[in-house]
């Protein structure tokens, strides 16, 4: 399966955190519904990320290199 696939099955569609939300158009995107911060969309992608490997096992890798300070 395609990180997609994965994400929409594990129904991580609509999930938000602050004003960052799964797109409701591809759900390997994370977009922004209004005032997100950084640590908003990190805070998303963890959580996208520890409900599909508890799931399946399958650990996802953002495909963009995150850069600043944690």
């Amino acid at each position: 399966r395609d990180t997609s696939s994965w994400l929409e099955f594990r129904r991580v569609l609509f999930r938000s955190v602050g004003g960052a939300q799964v797109s409701k158009k591809h759900a390997g995107f994370v977009v922004n519904i209004g005032g997100a911060t950084a640590q908003d969309v990190l805070d998303l992608i963890k959580e996208v990320q520890d409900r599909v490997y508890k799931a399946h096992g399958v650990k996802l890798y953002p495909e963009v290199k995150m850069i600043g300070e944690q």
